[in-house]
C-alpha cells in the first residue's frame, strides 16, 4: 500500500478501501415512465500513524503509559489504546429516480437520495496525541426526496416547479465510559485523554421544506426569467462543549499530582444527568429562508449579449431568541435584543459576453453584482443555549490539588451562577459581498485555447466575533513589544462578575480576496491535455472557520482581537498549479485504452505563530501574535530551571536557541522586529501526481468490460523521498507556539523558550505514501 515517508517504519495492518456499487433501469411503461436505481458501498480502514514512542512522534511511551496507569488506578477509568489505532469509514448511497411524461407538455420528476455513513475521528502527529478513547465516530444519515414539474408551453414560456424536503440526524459515539476531557501539555506537545469535549453531548436534527418556482419567457432577442424560493428549516441540537468538564494541565508532572491550572465546561442548572442533558436538545430553531429574482438575458448582436437581472433575499428566525434577567439588568449589555435584521437585501447584478472578432475565436466576458450568503444555523443555537437561562458555566483555576469530578455539577458551588453569554449584535444582517469578475478566451490554431480569467470579491457585511465583558481598561508593555493590555484582570475588571465571558456576533465590511488564473489547452487527435496556473491572495479580519463564538473568538490570532488588522485569511491560497493529460488509443475496433495523469502543486497552508499564554489579558491563551526580536535586546528571556531551583536551560541559551530557530525559518528571519501577522507564513510547497490506466472492450452493442488502475502519488512510488505532503495540524485557524508567556517583571512580558526543534508542520504520513488501486466494470 505505499513506501513509507521520511523513513519512518510503522506497521499498517489492516489497511483497506473497498468501493462497490451497482445501477440499474428501465420503463415502466413505453416512452411515458422511466425508473433508475444505483447503490453504492464504501468501507475504508486507515491505520493512524505517529504512535507515542515511535520516531515519527515527539512524545514518549513512558509519558503516556504512566497517564493510562494514572487514570486506571485513581478513576478505574481506561483511556484506550496508546499504540496502535485505526480510523473507519463507511457509506451506503441509495439513489432512485422516476419519470413520467405525463403530456407533450409537461413531465413529472420525482428523486430521492438516501445516504447513511460514519466516519472515525482521531488524530496522531509529531506533537499531538489523543488516547482512543479521545477519538469518536460521527453518524450521519440524510434523505433528499424532492419533485420537479417542467412544463414547455408553445407560447416561447416554460416553467419548472420544485417541491423538496430533506431530513438530517447527526450523532456521535465513542469508547468507554463518558469522562471529563483531559488536556495536557507535554513540553511543546499537547495529550488528550477522557472522551473528546465535542462527542460527549453531541446530537443535530434537521427538517427542510423547500418550493421554488421559476418562469423563463422567449421573446425576440429576449430571454426574461422570474422566480422564486422559499425554504422553512427546523432544528434541534443536543450540544454541549465539555459538558463534564475540561481539565487542564501545564505539565504531565502537574496531571500525575493532580493540579490541574483550568477547570471549565457547562452544565444544567436543574437536571445535569447524563440521561437527561444527551436526550434534551439544547437548543431547538426555526428558521425562514427565500428569495425573488428578475433577470433579462438580451442578445444585442450576434456578437454581444448582455445579463441584467436583481435578487431579494432574506433569511431570518421565526420565533425570538432568550435574553436573561442578568444580561437586561447589565447596562453594559442591556441594549442587545438578540434579533437580526428582517429586512431583504436587494442585490443587483449585470454580465455581459463579447466575441471581438467575426470569427467568434476571441470572447471577452464579465460581470460585477452583489450576493448574500447565508450563516451556520449553529451560532443561532448558541445564542439560544449560552444564554443564561438553562445552562451555566464552571471555569475555576484552582491553587492547589484538585482531583478529577466526573459531574462537574459537583463544582458548581464554587461558582454559582457564572455563565457565558452570546449575543447577537443589534440589526445583524446576512454575510453580503460584491463580486467581479473579468475573462478572455481564445481560440488559436491547431486547437490551441488560451483563457485569462481574474476575479475580485469585497466583504460587504462579514462576520465577526468580539468579546465584551473586559472593562476597556488597558495599559501598555514598555519595551520593543509595547502592545496594550488589560490593564484590571479578575472580576474587578469585568462588565458582570458572573459572566465568564460575553461574545457578540457582529458584522464587518473589512476584507477581500482575488485571483488571477492562466490555462492553455490543447487537443490533438487522441491527446487532451491543460496546464494552470492561478495567484490568489485573501485577507480578512477573522476567517470564522470555529463552531462556538468562543472558539471564533480565542483562535482569531491578533494583536488586539477585538479589533484585529486585516490580514491573510485561511484561505488564502497563493499559488497553485494543475496540469492534466490525457491519452486515448483506439487499439481496434472492439479494444480502447486510456490513459491520464494529473498534477496538482499549492504553494503551501497558511498559520501563525503565537504565544503560549495570554499576553494581552484577553481571556484567550491561544490568539496573541508574537514580536520577533530582532536581538537579545528586544526580548526577556527567564531561566528554565528544575523542581530544586537549579537552572536547566540559561536565559542567554535560550537566546542562542531561538536566534537560531529565527534564522531557519523564511518568515521569522525576514520579519525580525516586527509582529507577526495572521497567517503570514506558510508550509513547503506540495507536489502531487496521479496516474490512471482504463482498457475497456466491447463485448457486444450495449455491454462493455473495463479494467482500470489507478495510483495515486507516483512521485513517492518513484522515489522514497517524493511526493511528501504537509500540512499544518488543526487546519482551521492553524497556529504554532513558539514561546512561553511566564509573566510580567518591570512592565515588560517575560517568556522562556524550550528547545524547539520541530517545524510549524508535519508530514501527512498516510497520502505521503503512494496507494494504488484496481476497478472492475461491467456495461450492460
Amino acid at each position: 500500500v505505499g513506501k513509507y515517508a521520511n523513513g519512518i517504519k510503522q506497521k499498517t495492518e489492516n489497511f483497506y478501501d473497498v468501493q462497490a456499487g451497482a445501477s440499474f433501469g428501465g420503463a415502466l411503461k413505453k416512452d411515458k415512465l422511466f425508473y433508475f436505481v444505483n447503490i453504492e458501498q464504501a468501507l475504508s480502514n486507515t491505520p493512524v500513524l505517529n504512535a507515542p514512542g515511535s520516531s515519527s512522534s515527539n512524545i514518549s511511551l513512558e509519558t503516556v503509559e504512566a497517564i493510562s496507569q494514572k487514570l486506571q488506578r485513581d478513576y478505574n477509568y481506561d483511556p484506550g489504546s496508546y499504540t496502535n489505532a485505526s480510523i473507519k469509514t463507511a457509506a451506503t448511497k441509495i439513489f432512485a429516480r422516476l419519470d413520467y411524461n405525463i403530456s407533450d407538455v409537461h413531465k413529472l420528476t420525482i428523486r430521492n437520495n438516501f445516504v447513511s455513513g460514519y466516519a472515525d475521528n482521531l488524530e496522531w502527529n509529531s506533537s499531538v496525541f489523543n488516547f482512543g478513547n479521545q477519538g469518536y465516530r460521527h453518524k450521519s444519515i440524510a434523505n433528499s426526496l424532492a419533485a420537479e414539474l417542467k412544463s414547455n408551453f408553445s407560447n416561447g414560456v416554460s416553467n419548472i416547479l420544485s417541491f423538496g424536503y430533506n431530513k438530517v440526524t447527526d450523532d456521535r459515539t465513542f469508547d468507554g465510559r463518558i469522562f471529563p476531557h483531559i488536556d495536557i501539555s507535554d513540553n511543546s506537545n499537547s495529550i488528550f485523554a477522557g472522551t473528546y469535549r465535542e462527542a460527549s453531548v453531541y446530537g443535530t436534527d434537521l427538517n427542510t421544506f423547500q418550493i421554488s418556482d421559476k418562469i423563463s419567457v422567449f421573446k425576440g432577442n429576449h430571454s426574461l426569467t422570474f422566480g422564486g424560493f422559499a425554504q422553512y428549516n427546523t432544528v434541534a441540537y443536543g450540544f454541549l462543549s465539555a459538558w463534564n468538564g475540561r481539565w487542564q494541565y501545564k505539565s504531565t508532572d502537574d496531571f500525575l499530582n493532580d493540579r490541574p491550572s483550568r477547570i471549565r465546561g457547562v452544565y444544567h442548572i436543574s437536571n445535569n444527568s447524563y440521561d437527561f442533558v444527551s436526550n434534551e436538545p439544547s437548543a431547538t430553531l426555526k428558521i425562514f429562508e427565500g428569495a425573488v429574482y428578475a433577470q433579462d438575458y438580451y442578445r444585442v448582436t450576434d456578437r454581444f449579449s448582455v445579463l441584467a437581472g436583481v435578487r431579494l433575499d432574506f433569511q431570518y428566525l421565526t420565533e425570538d431568541l432568550p435574553i436573561s434577567q442578568e444580561v437586561k439588568n447589565t447596562p453594559a449589555f442591556a441594549k442587545y435584543t438578540n434579533e437580526i435584521s428582517k429586512t431583504p437585501q436587494f442585490n443587483p447584478r449585470l454580465g455581459f459576453n463579447y466575441f471581438i472578432d467575426q470569427d467568434r475565436k476571441i470572447k471577452l466576458r464579465g460581470g460585477s453584482g452583489l450576493f448574500s450568503g447565508r450563516i451556520p444555523y449553529l451560532w443561532f443555537a448558541y445564542a439560544e443555549y449560552i444564554s443564561g437561562t438553562e445552562y451555566f458555566n464552571v471555569d475555576i483555576r484552582p491553587e492547589g490539588t484538585q482531583t478529577i469530578v466526573e459531574n462537574l455539577g459537583e463544582l458548581a458551588g464554587q461558582q454559582p451562577n457564572l455563565t457565558e453569554i452570546n449575543l447577537i449584535d443589534n440589526d445583524f444582517k446576512l454575510p453580503r459581498e460584491w463580486k467581479s469578475n473579468l475573462a478572455l478566451e481564445v481560440k488559436l490554431p491547431q486547437n490551441w485555447n488560451v483563457s485569462l480569467e481574474g476575479t475580485y470579491s469585497k466583504v460587504i457585511n462579514g462576520i465577526f466575533f468580539q468579546s465584551l465583558n473586559r472593562k476597556n481598561e488597558k495599559s501598555n508593555y514598555l519595551g520593543a513589544d509595547t502592545r496594550a493590555y488589560y490593564s484590571s484582570n479578575g472580576a474587578d475588571g469585568k462588565h458582570n462578575k458572573n459572566f465568564t465571558n460575553v461574545f457578540l456576533l457582529t458584522n464587518t465590511n473589512k476584507g477581500y480576496r482575488y485571483n488571477l488564473t492562466f490555462g492553455l489547452n490543447k487537443t490533438f487527435r487522441n491527446y487532451n491535455g491543460y496546464i494552470g496556473y492561478t495567484y490568489g491572495k485573501s485577507k480578512d479580519i477573522s476567517s470564522t472557520v470555529r463552531n462556538s463564538n468562543a472558539a471564533n473568538f480565542e483562535w482569531n490570532q491578533a494583536i488586539d482581537a477585538n479589533s484585529p488588522d486585516l490580514s491573510y485569511s485561511n484561505f488564502d491560497l497563493r499559488h497553485k498549479i494543475v496540469s492534466s493529460h490525457a491519452f486515448n488509443f483506439n487499439l481496434n475496433e472492439k479494444n480502447h485504452l486510456l490513459v491520464s495523469l494529473l498534477y496538482s502543486g499549492t504553494s503551501g497552508s497558511p498559520y501563525s505563530f503565537i504565544y503560549a499564554g495570554d499576553v494581552n489579558r484577553d481571556g484567550s491563551s491561544k490568539n496573541d501574535l508574537i514580536y520577533i526580536p530582532a536581538s537579545a535586546a528586544e526580548i526577556n528571556l527567564k531561566d528554565i530551571t528544575d523542581g530544586n531551583g537549579a537552572v536547566v536551560v540559561s536565559a542567554e541559551q535560550q537566546w542562542e536557541n531561538l536566534d537560531t530557530y529565527i534564522s531557519g525559518n523564511d518568515y521569522l528571519s525576514e520579519n525580525r522586529g516586527k509582529y507577526a501577522e495572521r497567517n503570514a507564513a506558510k508550509t513547503p510547497w506540495n507536489h502531487q501526481l496521479d496516474m490512471k490506466w482504463e482498457y475497456t472492450t466491447k463485448l457486444s452493442a450495449k455491454k462493455a468490460l473495463s479494467i482500470s488502475f489507478d495510483m495515486l502519488n507516483v512521485l513517492n512510488f518513484i522515489n522514497n523521498d517524493w511526493g511528501r505532503l504537509v500540512y499544518v495540524p488543526n487546519v482551521v485557524n492553524s497556529s504554532f507556539s513558539l514561546l512561553n508567556f511566564v509573566g510580567v517583571e518591570n512592565e515588560q512580558p517575560v517568556y522562556q523558550f524550550q528547545n524547539k526543534t520541530q517545524t510549524p508542520w508535519v508530514v501527512d504520513q498516510v497520502n505521503s505514501r503512494w496507494k494504488a488501486q484496481v476497478g472492475l466494470k461491467y456495461q450492460f
